[in-house]
Parts: C-alpha cells; structure tokens; sequence
C-alpha cells in the first residue's frame, strides 16, 4: 500500500512538473508564435496562422501591400516564405539569427505596409512596419530579445537601391554599415544576413516563385532546366544577374570584404 501510495505521489509531481512548465511555455508564448517559427513552410504558413491570432494584427493580412502584382500581406508573405525554405534551408545563418528568428523576422517585414498603403505614402512603408514591431515585440519574448537585429534588418534598403543604381556602391556600404551597427552586429554577418533577407523578398516576386511576369524575373540568373533560379551553394546564395552580380561584387569591395 505504502509503495502505491509513493508511485502515485511520484506520479503527481511529475504531472505538476509537466503542467508547470506548459504553463510556462504558454506565458513566454501565449499565441504560439515562437513555436510556429521553428516550423518550415506547409500548405499554410504556420508562423503566419499564429500571428493572425494576435489582436494588434487583426485585419492587415487580408489588405494590398501597393503593388503592381495586388497581393494582399498573406500572399506576398507566404511567398517569400516559401522561397526562404526553398533556396535558404540548409543554408547556415551568423551565430546572432538562428532559423526561427528569421522566420519571424520574414514573417513581420511588411507588417506596416498595409498602413502605409491606406495612409497614401507606399514608400512609409518601413516607418509603419517598425511601429507594428514596437507594438507587439512586448507579447513575442523572441522578438523584444533581439528586435534592434530585426528593426536593422527591415528598416533600410541599400542592396535594393544600389541593383537600381540609385545609389553608389560606397553610398551603399555606408549605410549596411550603419544597419550593422544598429543591429550590434560585424559588418560581415550582418551584410551575409541583409543578402539572404534581400534575395528571398525580390525572388518572391519571379515567375518561379508562382508570381505574375515582373521587372525583378531579371534581378536574378535562371536555372531554367528546374524552373527555379541559379543557386550559387559555394556562396550559399542566389545568383544575380550579370549586372547585378557587378554590383553587388563592387559593394563588397567598399565593405572590404
């Protein structure tokens, strides 16, 4: 009798001990979205179905991000998901970002957009993304750890305006440097990381991402054969297009890199 009665003491502890830490998982996590960003893309992205929970969000999913192709925020958000698990899966990340944190990052980068297209200023974009970000990083203990690596991230576009030649290659590496240190970063791993962020978003918009015929289908080299663009696997990126691959080269240059 002593001995059953010993098991199921035991047995009680343990189940306390269990639900004691659900109970913790769930105050770190309560809408699942650090759970979900440790998850690759399915049929629906499951970083997006738990961040659709959050009430702060409510609504921004379902409405245009401005552009020419009018998707909505889930569709061009799932679409650069996708190819961030297509071409970026077992590509290794700086010490500081792990795979999850991406994700989220990914995940959150045009969360503002939807606020800026309804405000009439598309190219306010990042100023609203970064107030949606402030707003919810409190609830996401993942995000408020490390939001000044995400804000550097989503905050500045000097690969977009440098492959436009809006700007020059040392304009160019004056600003990642100045992303990097916001991020707290070195300028190497935070450019490695800028790169991945850039090539997955432009590549969301290509004919082999799904998306309709767009000026960036020539942003990249194609590997027609696969339907999908050139994967450089050395350089652990996607290649650009001849311009842009002369570019991009003279801009890690004024990076010493």
């Amino acid at each position: 009798m002593c001995r059953l009665l010993q098991v199921g003491f035991l047995l009680l502890c343990a189940l306390g001990t269990a639900s004691a830490a659900q109970r913790q998982d769930v105050s770190r996590d309560p809408w699942g979205i650090e759970k979900a960003a440790g998850k690759a893309m399915q049929r629906r992205s499951p970083i997006i179905q738990a961040l659709k929970k959050m009430p702060q969000l409510k609504g921004l999913w379902r409405r245009g991000v401005g552009v020419r192709e009018r998707y909505t925020l889930q569709q061009h958000t799932t679409m650069v998901m996708t190819e961030f698990d297509r071409y970026f899966h077992s590509v290794e990340l700086p010490t500081a970002i792990d795979r999850a944190f991406f994700r989220l990052v990914l995940a959150l980068h045009d969360i503002g957009k939807p606020n800026a297209v309804r405000a009439g200023d598309k190219e306010r974009q990042h100023e609203f993304t970064v107030d949606v970000i402030e707003k919810i990083a409190p609830e996401i203990p993942q995000l408020a750890e490390r939001k000044r690596i995400a804000l550097a991230i989503i905050d500045g576009d000097p690969l977009g305006a440098l492959l436009q030649d809006k700007i020059s290659p040392s304009a160019a590496a004056k600003e990642v440097r100045a992303m990097a240190a916001r991020a707290g970063m070195p300028v190497k791993d935070f450019f490695r990381v800028l790169t991945i962020f850039f090539q997955t978003d432009c590549a969301s918009y290509t004919l082999e991402a799904g998306g309709r015929n767009s000026p960036l289908d020539t942003a990249f080299r194609h590997d027609y054969g696969n339907k999908i663009l050139s994967f450089d696997a050395v350089k652990g990126r996607l290649r650009f297009s001849n311009t842009n691959e002369h570019r991009y080269a003279r801009l890690e240059r004024a990076l010493g890199l």
